[in-house]
């Protein structure tokens, strides 16, 4: 918290575990009160049933992209994850994306253009096969490892995405194990 940061500068002394998890949960409390919240910039804290809202949004969309796309579904979200991340495309405007009206669309012309730009060399290229680059899909796994909603997905089994977050993750650690 920022009295901890400030204790930290004045005295050099870094908070104790049972201090930093007290201070913590003080804080997420005020923060859900509606406490710190910024003025400009950074991320508001999302109320739960909007944060429900938002993941059966996402869910949607992703059920939606699995059944356009059938068995070339890996390839195509791939394939889009590797356009957004070259685009510079954060968690939050992917997010955004995701709630758009037309998010289908959005997400199938990210992997069109990610597919093209694979082709031109723009992207590191995948086999016949789909399969990633190492170095694209280390990248890739480390981008969902601070995805909020990818991570929460992969963790709760009842998550409607957590089949896809299963089968996204283990096509990015077998691509980092591939030589």
């Amino acid at each position: 918290t920022a009295e901890q940061g400030m204790t930290l500068f004045h005295t050099g002394r870094f908070p104790l575990a049972e201090e930093l998890e007290e201070a913590q949960e003080k804080f997420v409390e005020q923060r859900e009160k509606g406490y710190f919240n910024p003025v400009v910039g950074g991320v508001p804290m999302i109320e739960a049933e909007e944060e429900e809202e938002i993941s059966a949004k996402h869910a949607e969309t992703l059920t939606a992209l699995e059944k356009a796309w059938g068995q070339d579904a890996d390839r195509n979200f791939a394939a889009a994850n590797q356009a957004a991340a070259a685009l510079h495309f954060g968690e939050r405007a992917m997010s955004a994306l995701l709630l758009d009206a037309n998010a289908v669309q959005i997400v199938q012309a990210l992997a069109t253009l990610g597919e093209a730009m694979a082709e031109d060399g723009a992207l590191p290229s995948r086999s016949a096969q789909g399969q990633l680059g190492k170095v694209t899909a280390e990248q890739d796994l480390d981008r969902l490892k601070s995805d909020k909603e990818h991570v929460a997905a992969f963790l709760n089994p009842s998550h409607p995405g957590h089949q896809q977050a299963k089968r996204q993750r283990r096509q990015l650690i077998d691509a980092t194990l591939r030589r």
